[in-house]
């Protein structure tokens, strides 16, 4: 493998699988599936971190190791009585055996695998030392949600978030947070609530937000993961959720814990969460250089020497002599793109450097690294294309034979032009250069404006284009309006006669004549409804003693020419009565007015009369009774959700 500094890593470290017995579907998901929707979103890092288990983590490593995935074996442990989780990560070189042996160490046996309610033995203090012990990463799950740090008091909270307990911590509500200094706590209740679909109380978000601002301020590394939840607002575990929440981690090309752990001593250059960075945090340029390759020179004649970059900074370190400027020489030799014009030293050392090795006609000694049958390869990346300049017979940096290939389909293809060198332009300096430069400040200077010396001419050349462009703009714009004016009224004037002929054709007469006579319809009711106003106005006038009674002692009421409540309620119950002897076992449906369901109501819930005005019953509401062997039971009441936008239809019968 071609060692190329460090990358960028898509990582979740928070992966729950079928061993937790809060995962659902475990029965009918499997590991390869498992593994699939990890390559699926792109995980190239995961940590398998089950409810106090292991026993998933050796198959899931070797599939992983099939699919180029680092594994970390790892557990999330519950500890002290709030059931705090945390997240403990061991190597890669570690297998379940290693996790088994930690969790006995916290009385964690095979009764309580994959359950998340029970927890570690003493307090999460000792967890997180035996775990530290260990060599492991410790990093407080979710602590701004359910199962953080929230339960815990504020000087413990304080003191676990000390670097010598813990390494990181998850996060999972900062977007949130990052808005609660504008938007108050009112809204973050509001917005926690819609989060989880449950009621987030104000004090709730306060406790979480606070747990979030101790490590914010107290500078912990803050990571984003998933706990691969089933589905949006569950709190079981599934395949859907995983890589839902991740973050980038910059390290080695073979990642291990200790790259974990470097990563986040440098987090603020090392760490991206994913709602400051949804895609791979490398802004790569337009052209790097990949590789550099020597085949039989001077420097080491028994192998090829193979160069591997990174396409952000590199840095090559050595001591004197030990070949950091023989790269850059190299490769400024087989580009021909060594700025040594100005230097003239300089230059002719690297004449002298980049030629066949031979004897000088006026000193006898041998110069250049190259030998006839050298060859240099420069693989360079441009445009996410694949190219390679390749040098041979090497005699000097203007005399050597150059060819470049391009990457196609597998193969290598030779491209013919003479000028190709063109698309690779690349400023080179040596150490010795960069040193002159920094003596001489004017040098400096040509240098930087060497590329922009045309710049004020193209701007120039460009405003007066643009201004020439948006004239033209303007006069065909008035042409045309001219032109067009009348084929586009004649235009509006056909659409609107055939929209008319489609209106006839469509039945609009009908429509509209059905319009009005909904219209009157709705104005019959309106006055039906007035009529009724005044007719309760006129009650209230004419039979103020029968109305008193009715609306402060329902149950005493006794109107002339009516039933009282209690005739109702005997014969509706002997009409339910006869309902369940003659349907046993079968759904119902009963229509009627608001009084009488009030009534059965009570009567179901075996109360008075009197409490008739405490059971509300809107216009078109939905009751569910279900009938058992000792009574009946409400399953719902006053049910108005069917109603459009939920507009309540106001009765006034009893209002």
């Amino acid at each position: 493998m071609e060692n190329v500094g460090l990358k960028w890593y898509k990582c979740d470290f928070h992966l729950h699988t079928m061993n937790s017995r809060c995962y659902k579907n475990k029965e009918i998901d499997t590991v390869n599936e498992w593994i699939e929707e990890v390559k699926n979103k792109g995980l190239k890092c995961i940590a398998v971190t089950d409810h106090n288990d292991y026993r998933k983590i050796d198959e899931i490593k070797k599939l992983g190791e099939e699919n180029n995935i680092v594994v970390f074996p790892g557990v999330e442990l519950s500890c002290d009585s709030s059931k705090i989780h945390v997240l403990v990560l061991f190597d890669i070189d570690c297998d379940g055996n290693n996790v088994q042996e930690f969790l006995n160490q916290l009385k964690i046996f095979k009764d309580n695998l994959g359950d998340s309610g029970h927890t570690a033995d003493g307090d999460i203090f000792h967890a997180c030392e035996t775990a530290q012990l260990k060599g492991a990463l410790v990093i407080p799950a979710h602590i701004d949600e359910f199962s953080g740090l929230s339960d815990m008091s504020y000087d413990n909270i304080c003191k676990l978030l000390d670097r010598r307990y813990i390494n990181a911590v998850q996060v999972v509500n900062d977007d949130i947070w990052e808005s609660y200094a504008n938007e108050g706590i009112t809204m973050i209740s509001q917005k926690l609530t819609e989060k989880y679909g449950t009621q987030i109380s104000e004090e709730q978000a306060k406790k979480w937000y606070k747990v979030y601002e101790i490590a914010k301020n107290r500078d912990i590394p803050m990571l984003r993961f998933s706990d691969n939840p089933f589905s949006d607002k569950s709190s079981e575990h599934g395949l859907w959720g995983i890589g839902k929440s991740y973050t980038w981690l910059k390290m080695s090309q073979t990642p291990k814990l200790e790259s974990v752990r470097q990563a986040l001593i440098s987090y603020d250059m090392r760490v991206k969460k994913d709602v400051e960075c949804s895609n791979i945090p490398d802004n790569q340029p337009d052209m790097v250089i990949r590789k550099i390759q020597i085949s039989d020179c001077i420097l080491n004649e028994k192998e090829d020497i193979k160069i591997s970059f990174n396409p952000q900074m590199n840095t090559i370190i050595g001591g004197r002599g030990s070949g950091k400027s023989s790269i850059i020489r190299t490769i400024a030799g087989a580009m021909n793109s060594f700025s040594g014009e100005n230097l003239n030293i300089i230059s002719e050392e690297q004449k002298n450097f980049y030629k066949e090795n031979g004897k000088s006609k006026s000193s006898g000694t041998k110069k250049g690294i190259f030998k006839r049958t050298s060859q240099v390869s420069v693989f360079i990346e441009r445009l996410s294309d694949l190219y390679k300049i390749e040098v041979t017979n090497i005699k000097g940096m203007e005399n050597q034979t150059r060819k470049l290939f391009k990457y196609i389909d597998g193969e290598w293809n030779v491209i013919e032009d003479e000028y190709f060198l063109d698309l690779f332009k690349a400023q080179i300096f040596t150490q010795k250069q960069i040193y002159e430069l920094a003596m001489d400040s004017n040098s400096l200077m040509a240098i930087i404006d060497a590329d922009i010396k045309e710049l004020p001419q193209c701007l120039s050349e460009k405003d007066a284009a643009l201004n020439n462009l948006v004239s033209k703009a303007l006069e065909i714009s008035n042409s045309k309006r001219v032109i067009l004016d009348k084929p586009r009224l004649e235009t509006e004037l056909l659409d609107i006669e055939s929209q008319i002929s489609k209106y006839e054709k469509s039945g609009i007469s009908d429509t509209l004549k059905k319009k009005q006579l909904f219209d009157d319809q709705e104005k019959a009711l309106l006055s039906y409804i007035d009529r009724k106003k005044n007719k309760i106005d006129e009650i209230k006038k004419n039979h103020a003693k029968t109305y008193e009674t009715w609306r402060n002692q329902p149950h005493l009421a006794d109107i002339p020419n009516g039933e009282t409540l209690h005739i109702i309620k005997d014969r509706v119950d002997a009409f339910i009565k006869e309902l369940n002897e003659k349907y046993d076992n079968k759904h119902i449906l009963l229509v009627s007015h608001s009084v009488t369901v009030r009534v059965m109501l009570l009567s179901f819930l075996n109360s008075g009369m009197e409490n008739i005005y405490r059971i509300k019953q809107d216009n078109t509401a939905l009751n569910i009774v279900e009938c058992r062997n000792y009574g009946p039971v409400i399953i719902k009441m006053n049910d108005t959700s069917h109603i459009k936008n939920n507009e309540k239809l106001n009765n006034s019968a009893l209002e």
